[in-house]
């Protein structure tokens, strides 16, 4: 786990920037399309109970991602899907 991006583990929170909106369209069972600004992200084998907590959410941790998703393998797909909105600037980690 990238030490700067989960700094605190699976505690580490996180936090939607508030600098751009958020539109997200479901293209078909799995995947959706998450526009922000120009910046547009596809996400594929995402389940939808997890995209609602998301998006819906303020702030959240590792670990209520886990809950919301306990079929995903945290490494293989939660991880790479935080860093990911993380480096595109779309999540920010909410500092201490």
């Amino acid at each position: 786990m990238g030490t700067n991006i989960f700094s605190n583990l699976f505690t580490t929170q996180f936090i939607w920037s508030p600098l751009h909106r958020i539109r997200i369209k479901q293209i078909d069972n799995a995947q959706y399309q998450v526009r922000v600004g120009s910046k547009q992200i596809d996400l594929k084998g995402i389940p939808e109970k997890l995209v609602e907590n998301l998006f819906n959410c303020d702030e959240f941790s590792l670990f209520d991602i886990a809950d919301w998703s306990p079929d995903l393998d945290l490494e293989g797909d939660i991880i790479p899907l935080i860093t990911r909105l993380v480096t595109e600037g779309i999540l920010l980690v909410k500092s201490n």
